[in-house]
């Protein structure tokens, strides 16, 4: 199941961060913890607990997003947003056992266009620049965007009367694309930068959360990340072959509650599919495809002398079919493998050092009957895989402590309608999942 929301709507419910999606999704929350690195996306009751290994990934462009860019801006040129309801793992080369949101832009193309969005309220302010700018006719293209997000401090420290609890963020982005054409060649490159700057973090009595009063202790953050992208594609006419490299970085520089925790990543990951093309009018359409990541993060507490540190790699094989039994019938199988390797070394009240495997099999089965051309019946049993690994919590006794994988099965029957016209559509559904070894993140 799935749902897609147009840029029209996102902005006439002033969506304008990945986190506000749950204003426009059904059985969606998305909520920042402490702050808004940390967010948790429960998609259907599959929370992300594990903060660093969520159960919903977010993709913009074909691209998965890392956990610290979970709740960033949407990008300027949107297209649309989709969500695909967990577990997914057969479309894409990130497993996902709560659910996919999807974030669609439209390519720099050869029309010149230029967008100034403003608002301004009694919470904050926000701000973004659209530029389409061809640069050679017919053959290479660009765009630009830039956007800015201001929250107002909401807290008065005690004692100081500091004002705390706001956040301000950037966000910038270009991107060059070469598609001659004519040509069945299609490559876009992107490189984009964002920053985060907040107070959010201050610690608030509950007997003082009327009056809007935190402690004078200090809480504030600054995020940087750095996002670098090529999306490549060849039409070979019955299908089309895709490459997908990004490349992120991120630093957390932090200090929560008066303690100095920063954190960095980067991931590296690679993407190579092959998909039928459904304009062929084909009985069978399908996409397959290969994925590895490779993760390196580090999290420190100077003052304790304590060092995490963990490299996980990561390998998919993934492969969805649509078989066109008839003119009104689809079945749909899909399979999965996955195999995940980590290593983690930590430093502290002792030092440990450990590595550990982890594989799947994730099997799905769907179909959908049309009863007429507005109304469609629907069926799904999907799996889903969460591999294990080693807890990025600092304590005198150090990290290397090992957890399960988790494992979630789901069934769903489900009924859309859709009007001929396409101005009203439609769905209900009911479904059923069990997970085993559910992971949580559980602090000191």
């Amino acid at each position: 199941a799935f749902d897609v929301a147009g840029p029209d709507e996102l902005q006439q419910r002033d969506v304008q961060t990945v986190a506000a999606l749950d204003r426009i999704f059904p059985d969606v929350n998305i909520r920042p913890r402490s702050s808004r690195a940390y967010a948790n996306f429960t998609i259907r009751g599959q929370a992300s607990l594990d903060f660093y290994n969520p159960s919903t990934q977010v993709y913009v462009d074909g691209l998965p997003q890392d956990s610290f860019n979970l709740t960033r801006m949407l990008p300027g040129g949107l297209e649309n947003v989709e969500l695909l309801y967990g577990p997914q793992g057969t479309l894409y080369g990130r497993g996902a056992i709560g659910g996919v949101i999807n974030i669609v832009t439209r390519k720099p193309d050869d029309d010149l266009r230029f967008a100034v969005n403003g608002d301004l309220n009694t919470e904050g302010s926000s701000g973004d620049i659209y530029l389409n700018l061809p640069l050679i006719d017919g053959t290479l293209y660009s765009d630009f965007s830039l956007s800015g997000l201001h929250e107002s401090d909401s807290y008065t420290t005690m004692m100081t009367g500091q004002e705390v609890g706001g956040s301000d963020q950037v966000n910038g982005q270009i991107r060059v694309r070469y598609a001659p054409e004519g040509s069945p060649l299609d490559v876009m490159a992107t490189a984009g930068r964002s920053r985060v700057t907040s107070t959010e973090e201050h610690f608030v009595l509950e007997s003082m959360l009327e009056d809007r009063i935190a402690l004078p202790i200090p809480s504030e953050y600054v995020l940087d990340t750095w996002n670098f992208g090529i999306n490549a594609s060849y039409d070979l006419g019955f299908a089309t072959v895709t490459a997908l490299t990004g490349y992120q970085k991120s630093d957390f520089d932090r200090t929560v509650f008066g303690s100095y925790t920063p954190e960095k990543q980067w991931t590296l990951s690679q993407e190579l599919r092959i998909a039928s093309n459904p304009d062929q009018g084909n009985a069978i359409d399908y996409v397959a495809g290969l994925y590895y990541q490779h993760l390196d993060f580090t999290r420190r507490i100077p003052f304790a002398g304590q060092v995490a540190n963990q490299k996980i790699d990561s390998y998919a094989l993934f492969a969805d079919v649509t078989w066109h039994a008839t003119d009104r019938l689809d079945i749909t199988p899909g399979l999965r493998f996955d195999y995940e390797r980590a290593e983690a070394d930590a430093t502290g009240g002792v030092t440990l050092s450990d590595d550990d495997s982890f594989m799947a099999l994730s099997p799905k089965l769907g179909a959908s009957y049309g009863l007429t051309d507005e109304w469609r019946l629907f069926g799904l049993f999907s799996t889903g895989f969460k591999a294990g690994g080693f807890t990025r919590t600092l304590t005198p006794a150090n990290i290397a402590f090992t957890y399960d994988p988790q494992h979630t099965y789901n069934g769903e029957v489900g009924l859309k309608y859709r009007n001929d016209s396409g101005t009203l559509e439609g769905q209900i559904s009911a479904y059923y999942n069990v997970s085993t070894d559910y992971q949580m993140f559980v602090g000191v």
